[in-house]
């Protein structure tokens, strides 16, 4: 069968559109007037603790808006079956939805509780060795909050001062940081959270974990063998 140029454009559009708009968003003159668009407040009952929720200034509004756009631009779609497919998808992903904001607020608890900083703490006090545990950092933080973005916001100011402390380069450590977030991001459960709902796994999260979490430890030991080597014997290379 063979497929028109204005077909496969089509089809492609959207994810186009997608890449288009996220771009957009991270402009720098576009930022901070979207920002104005976003809610913060003070949290009840803890002094000092504001809670932002950046409904215009985030990529999920953009990726939203691009496929409100591409309801208009594909053939037989429209609004109505744009927004019949959006409360299909928030019907049967509701268990996700609830359980990763269940765990985004354990993320909060753990940051605002110190308990997070603890466990960093912990290991920064390694010494020598912590170019090696520098990567687990980033796989806790991902572990945690489910994002490589919050890891590095979490654990990264942690990982600079503490290679500066211990005569390191601050760059490798939290690039270290980001590179054990990734490793991570395979047994976060919002990942998967969302890895078991799309494939109508629900319920055998536990068995996915079992199934990737040798692998994900064992990519952040290799990572942190690399930040070794990088660290006291190829410096260079972190240059």
């Amino acid at each position: 069968m063979k497929v028109s140029g204005l077909a496969t454009l089509r089809a492609w559009l959207p994810y186009l559109l997608m890449s288009v708009m996220v771009l957009l968003w991270s402009l720098g003159p576009l930022v901070p007037l979207l920002r104005h668009g976003d809610m913060s407040f003070a949290w009840p009952g803890l002094p000092g603790v504001t809670f932002k929720l950046p409904l215009a200034s985030t990529p999920g509004t953009a990726i939203f808006l691009a496929a409100l756009i591409s309801s208009f631009i594909l053939p037989g779609l429209g609004l109505r079956k744009t927004f019949a497919s959006l409360v299909e998808t928030v019907r049967s992903l509701g268990g996700t939805i609830l359980t990763i904001c269940l765990v985004l607020a354990t993320a909060f608890v753990m940051n605002s509780s110190g308990m997070s900083v603890t466990i960093g703490s912990a290991l920064a006090a390694t010494g020598a060795l912590f170019p090696l545990f520098s990567p687990f950092l980033g796989w806790l933080g991902v572990l945690v909050t489910g994002s490589d973005t919050s890891s590095n916001a979490l654990f990264g100011a942690l990982q600079k001062t503490t290679a500066e402390r211990l005569g390191l380069n601050p760059a490798l450590m939290v690039a270290a940081n980001a590179s054990g977030g990734v490793a991570g991001k395979m047994v976060s459960p919002q990942s998967i959270a969302v890895a078991t709902a799309s494939a109508h796994l629900e319920g055998q999260e536990g068995i996915l974990f079992r199934s990737t979490v040798v692998h994900s430890l064992a990519m952040t030991l290799i990572i942190g063998g690399i930040t070794v080597l990088m660290a006291y014997v190829l410096p260079g290379l972190a240059q």
